[in-house]
């Protein structure tokens, strides 16, 4: 054969691969409808709290799944995606993709600095600190005053220890959790295990036979064992909240809650006592959700929040005019005369 006629098969060739590849659309990558349908159905058979959310998730699908074709952007699927999950209003869910994220964080701005400002006169100029934690003490000694603004921030054995040294000839503790947003839950059970709580913190319930309000218990989370019992804390404790102490410090105070030499003051939590995990769709985005739900030792639900033991809420006028903070002053009266 010619080169030239060698050269016109090859060319014929090329142009029948170039035509196929035009008319047959490359089916390795899921369409838009295939990635809806996987991304309903994963959270429908895993989402963990739906007895806790007003949504009805069929109708949630009729909604969004009339706005979806094969062709539909990326950018759109997106947008599409995310704001079913918005239904959902839970601050544990997310979805993100290589370009761009979005996470369900439905709590109000935290950024309240007339509370901090307060926060910082009670630590005082000569507060200490260890790790994610700030401390100093109040009412002449008697109150030791202890500051988590995250959980985010690792917590070890011996930075607890340091503070409970620092603090141990005072009547009582004073943990102040308000605008704490979580962070990670191994923190809160080294906090836990040094405090004289009950043995048994919670249990966890997760998804069965995929309907949506059966739960089934899965067993429970034991309190870790430290060497030396004397380092547990036995006296008084009051655990301050507010309607943004969310996830693991929502968490933490439903495991003080109801013990002998404990109480949670402020105001309603923002709940979040669950555990999200990460998932990936086919076509490589990752979403979150909840998976499992954590509750209380006695089997009661804080998913929407723990009510404190004490509800009071902070004082304008006090704050302002005074510059003392009504919850902590509250706090204090309660340890000294506990």
């Amino acid at each position: 054969m010619s080169c030239k006629r060698i050269a016109g098969t090859v060319a014929v060739v090329h142009l029948l691969l170039v035509s196929c590849d035009t008319l047959i659309p490359d089916r390795t990558a899921p369409t838009s409808v295939e990635v809806f349908d996987e991304f309903w159905n994963a959270v429908d058979e895993k989402y963990a709290c739906f007895s806790n959310r007003d949504v009805d998730w069929d109708a949630v699908f009729t909604k969004y799944r009339d706005r979806i074709s094969d062709e539909t952007s990326e950018n759109e699927l997106f947008t599409i995606l995310s704001g079913m999950l918005g239904e959902l209003n839970d601050g544990h869910v997310g979805l993100s993709t290589e370009t761009q994220s979005w996470g369900g964080d439905y709590l109000e701005d935290i950024s309240d600095n007339h509370l901090y400002r307060l926060i910082s006169r009670y630590l005082g100029k000569d507060k200490k600190e260890s790790g994610g934690l700030q401390y100093s003490t109040l009412y002449d000694g008697r109150v030791g005053f202890i500051v988590c603004e995250s959980f985010e921030d690792s917590i070890s054995d011996k930075q607890i220890e340091e503070v409970l040294d620092y603090c141990k000839d005072c009547q009582g503790l004073i943990l102040d959790l308000r605008k704490n947003r979580g962070g990670e839950s191994k923190n809160v059970m080294t906090l836990l295990k040094y405090l004289s709580v009950e043995k048994e913190l919670y249990k966890t319930r997760v998804r069965h036979n995929r309907v949506r309000d059966d739960l089934m218990e899965e067993g429970v989370m034991l309190k870790p064992g430290i060497l030396d019992e004397s380092r547990i804390w036995r006296k008084p404790l009051v655990v301050l909240v507010d309607n943004k102490s969310y996830s693991a410090a929502s968490i933490f105070a439903m495991c003080v809650k109801g013990c002998e030499n404990a109480r949670v003051v402020g105001v309603k939590t923002a709940g979040g006592t669950s555990f999200p995990d990460w998932f990936e769709l086919s076509n490589g985005w990752y979403f979150r959700i909840p998976t499992v739900k954590i509750i209380s030792r006695s089997g009661a639900d804080y998913e929407k929040g723990v009510v404190p033991d004490v509800e009071i809420h902070l004082d304008p006028d006090l704050a302002s005019k005074k510059s003392m903070d009504s919850i902590i002053e509250t706090a204090c009266e309660m340890i000294v005369s506990w």
